[in-house]
């Protein structure tokens, strides 16, 4: 990516930026956008990227750039066909002789494409020290990256998407969809994870996809369902596919979470048939078991989520204190049969080749009655 130009170019860091000059290329301008006009009125023009030395005006559906082709081109092979001269030449002119590019784009996705485009690696979109990027504006400029094809952006979204949803390691996952914490790349809110089954299949990520629809299964706001999630003026939401392996896959996993949590019951029964903890930790194991009812883990859809905090929590009430033996042999067991649930995964989403370079797993979970194809999800 490109160093910024941005130093370079500005009218407002021109020293012979006299009163005078402003007047004129003020004037030349609105003699460029008087083209640019819609029936509710005159494209506004994005002060930031707008460069006198600008050789080509690109018109948004609210929003004007004055770029240079060569920039554009350079990343965007799109944009490089729209900018040869047989193309140029069929483009209307301002009065300043900028041909203009009229696309059908919000102004504020574009903005934030070529913001990236000129700061490059100084843009926060390739400079991990500077603060997360908010789902809401990734999703913006991996839109507008997917439609003129900007190819160092799409490596970078993959790189940051892919590490919020691992694949190759249950270790790797978190909750939170913040394994790095204040220096995850993306900030998620709970609702953003409707849109996660969508944006894996925008960028071609098919492998993650069952760890999309898990996080969207374990959302904990459920207005999605009803609602869609907002953004802007785009409402999104689950394909009638993807809300099948939704509802499907909630109740596997609540299954798969059910298992995971007798484990407490099991200890603390003794059963020969059945792991067990010593004779002096019995109770505590049935006190734990009885907890964990309370706690809802019987029940909820979060089957990969680790127990360990939850028994150091737990460790401090009465009755229910294991012996660093017990605690190491029921962490022992709860994180294999997490293990069992992550690789159950691709046939509880309806999800081939999952975990990723296995072949597909056969579980005692049967597989949703989901349609073969994936369709994407749709928005309103």
């Amino acid at each position: 990516m490109p160093v910024s130009t941005r130093g370079r170019s500005r009218s407002d860091e021109d020293p012979e930026d006299t009163p005078r000059k402003r007047q004129k290329v003020e004037s030349d301008d609105e003699g460029a956008l008087q083209v640019l006009a819609e029936p509710t009125g005159i494209v506004e023009r994005c002060e930031e990227l707008w460069f006198e030395e600008g050789n080509v005006v690109v018109a948004a559906r609210d929003l004007a750039f004055k770029v240079h082709t060569g920039i554009l081109g350079r990343h965007s092979d799109i944009f490089k066909g729209f900018f040869i001269p047989v193309s140029l030449a069929q483009l209307p002119k301002g009065r300043d002789g900028c041909h203009i590019l009229r696309v059908d784009d919000a102004g504020s996705a574009l903005k934030e494409l070529f913001n990236v485009i000129y700061d490059g690696g100084n843009s926060k979109w390739f400079n991990s020290s500077k603060p997360p990027i908010q789902y809401a504006e990734f999703r913006s400029v991996v839109a507008v990256a997917v439609k003129y094809e900007v190819k160092e952006v799409l490596t970078e979204a993959r790189s940051r998407l892919s590490r919020l949803l691992p694949t190759e390691n249950m270790g790797d996952w978190d909750a939170n969809l913040r394994p790095d914490g204040e220096k995850t790349s993306i900030r998620m809110e709970q609702l953003d994870r409707a849109d996660l089954p969508r944006m894996v299949r925008v960028l071609g990520m098919q492998r993650e996809l069952a760890i999309a629809l898990y996080a969207c299964c374990c959302t904990r706001d459920l207005s999605f369902i009803a609602d869609g999630v907002r953004y802007g003026d785009e409402t999104v939401r689950l394909s009638d596919a993807d809300m099948l392996r939704f509802v499907r896959g909630r109740t596997a996993l609540a299954l798969e979470s059910s298992r995971i949590a007798k484990t407490f019951l099991q200890f603390g029964r003794g059963s020969l048939h059945e792991p067990a903890g010593c004779k002096e930790c019995r109770p505590a194991f049935q006190y734990l078991g009885i907890a964990a009812v309370v706690s809802g883990f019987f029940c909820t859809p979060s089957a990969l989520g680790p127990y360990g905090p939850w028994l150091t929590r737990m460790a401090a009430q009465p009755h229910s204190k294991l012996c660093k033996a017990c605690d190491t042999a029921v962490q022992g067991v709860i994180d294999q049969r997490r293990e069992q649930a992550w690789q159950k995964l691709g046939t509880i989403f309806d999800v081939p080749n999952w975990p990723p370079g296995q072949p597909k797993n056969n579980s005692d979970i049967a597989a949703p009655a989901a349609p073969g194809a994936l369709a994407a999800s749709q928005t309103a």
